[in-house]
């Protein structure tokens, strides 16, 4: 079981990380995304009243989505897109009249896609984030004009500004620990020059 833990961290965590470090993250993680499912199970029930078993499944797809991060980061954020998705349609089919004027995205919703943004782009090159932004951007585009009664560009703004924000946040990060992202890091490098070095 430690062992599975540890590997399953490190593929979010990287190589130098000790193995009590990865089994506390693995629990956060997924204690975190447990937190997040029930939420976005509540939430959805009570404030945009969809039915009890939809809004389940969807809190169950918000939780699997946070935890997966730390074993598949792709699979992770494709599910976490076609949830938030998913939960869109849910609770504009129960409106009837399409999204709000100033919101698009159900909050609980948005907060777990912008957790899967930050979860599964700490591993991942500058590249790689652009391209999950932009490509967030354009499902609620779609989302917000074929809807109807679309809401219109504002509602967009939650989810672009703040998932913009963060993956900015973690590119800086991830440069300040790997300075090009084709090089890499010294400190990934350090079991292989023990191996080296001692054999």
């Amino acid at each position: 079981m430690s062992e599975r833990v540890d590997h399953g961290s490190r593929a979010l965590l990287g190589n130098a990380w000790p193995g009590r470090v990865t089994a506390w993250a693995y629990a956060g993680v997924c204690g975190y995304g447990l937190l997040l499912g029930a939420v976005a199970w509540h939430t959805l029930v009570e404030d945009h009243a969809v039915r009890n078993v939809s809004a389940g499944m969807l809190g169950l797809l918000s939780a699997l989505a946070v935890g997966l991060c730390l074993w598949w980061p792709v699979a992770a954020w494709w599910l976490s897109l076609v949830g938030s998705v998913l939960a869109v349609l849910a609770a504009e089919g129960v409106a009837g009249g399409g999204p709000a004027a100033d919101a698009l995205w159900p909050g609980p919703v948005l907060v777990v896609h912008v957790s899967v943004l930050v979860l599964s782009g700490l591993r991942a090159g500058t590249r790689v984030l652009v391209r999950r932004w932009a490509i967030t951007l354009v499902a609620g585009a779609v989302l917000a004009y074929a809807l109807p009664g679309g809401a219109g560009p504002l509602a967009l703004a939650d989810m672009t500004i703040l998932s913009g924000s963060t993956l900015v946040a973690v590119a800086a990060i991830r440069a300040r620990q790997c300075p090009a992202d084709e090089r890499p890091c010294p400190r990934s490098l350090l079991p292989e020059y023990e191996r080296v070095f001692t054999s």
